[in-house]
């Protein structure tokens, strides 16, 4: 599943997915009604990253009203974060340089609104001295002890083209931007005769009450997990492991009674900062029983073997198919 030159298992997957595909397209022809995907997930696992994406592929893009949103959104994140690695610092107990310190005082007492956010070239300027100092790098290395987005390093590193006049996101800068998802929200797409209407919902728990007016009439479930997140606790209680959270909302999803036929594709999304994270974080604090090494083909086989373990829907009633994925990448999509 990792990147460069095409393995056994990623031929057997890409076999696998065209299976998928081939019994999509003949019940599509049986019912001559659109494909439904319901997309899946705990919160933060890129699930409207790949919603994102299929705006990229099959449809035109992102209009001048989207970018505008986006931007806004951008902004935020980029303040918030900031301000939340200043504060991790205060706690820590390391002090930016004297020439920071007037920029992080600012955002230490900013009060940052999603509406009401605005990032000059003077705060740009601000953050990208603080991003280069050494009390926030050396914060940066536990982001995983709170709640930073898991994105927040490529937008301080572009923080000076962002901050620029007339800034207009990029594709990436999209891709890349957090945004929790709060309702439900459909995207529909063309792919030759075929007509899919791909559902996203919330991944948080205060969200999941929704999912239920989404469960009938599902072609297919593409269930997102974050492998990166390993080591990471939830948004919600600040105790709950991600991935054992992700792990049992999955079970919850695969055996419920609605979908005991339904075909289930697992992403094992941030495949790429699984990759890195694993050179300095061993995957047992997750999983003390892993006994692998600390390297990413055994590791994300054993996490895929994890999920696979607790589907409880014979292999002759429910085809389930696994793929690594990095969300933000449309090749990889």
């Amino acid at each position: 599943m990792g990147c460069g030159a095409s393995t056994p298992e990623q031929a057997e997957a890409s076999k696998r997915t065209k299976e998928l595909e081939k019994n999509m397209q003949k019940e599509f022809k049986e019912s001559q009604e659109e494909v439904k995907l319901l997309l899946l997930g705990a919160g933060a696992s890129g699930k409207s990253t790949i919603a994102k994406q299929m705006k990229l592929i099959y449809m035109k893009g992102f209009t001048e009203k989207d970018c505008e949103i986006y931007t806004e959104i951008i902004n935020y994140n980029i303040l918030s974060s900031m301000k939340l690695l200043v504060e991790e610092s205060v706690k820590g107990g390391l002090a930016v340089e004297g020439g920071n310190k007037s920029a992080a005082d600012e955002l230490g007492n900013m009060t940052i609104n999603l509406n009401d956010v605005e990032l000059t070239q003077q705060r740009g300027e601000g953050i990208a001295n603080l991003w280069k100092d050494p009390a926030i790098q050396k914060t940066f290395e536990r982001a995983n002890e709170f709640q930073l987005n898991c994105t927040a390093d490529y937008f301080f590193d572009n923080i000076t083209r962002i901050a620029a006049p007339n800034y207009r996101p990029t594709e990436q800068d999209i891709l890349r931007v957090r945004a929790k998802t709060t309702g439900i929200v459909e995207t529909e797409f063309f792919e030759g005769t075929l007509h899919f209407r791909m559902v996203d919902v919330g991944g948080q728990r205060n969200e999941r009450r929704k999912w239920i007016h989404c469960f009938t009439d599902v072609t297919a479930i593409l269930y997102v997990t974050a492998t990166s997140e390993y080591d990471m606790v939830l948004e919600e209680d600040l105790v709950t492991n991600r991935m054992h959270e992700s792990l049992q909302l999955f079970e919850d999803v695969v055996n419920n009674k609605w979908f005991c036929e339904t075909p289930i594709i697992l992403f094992l999304n941030k495949k790429d900062l699984f990759e890195i994270k694993l050179a300095r974080q061993p995957l047992t604090v997750c999983f003390p029983e892993y006994t692998g090494p600390n390297e990413f083909e055994p590791a994300v086989v054993f996490i895929e073997e994890e999920f696979v373990q607790r589907n409880r829907t014979v292999p002759d009633v429910r085809m389930m198919y696994s793929h690594g994925t990095c969300a933000t990448d449309t090749e990889n999509i």
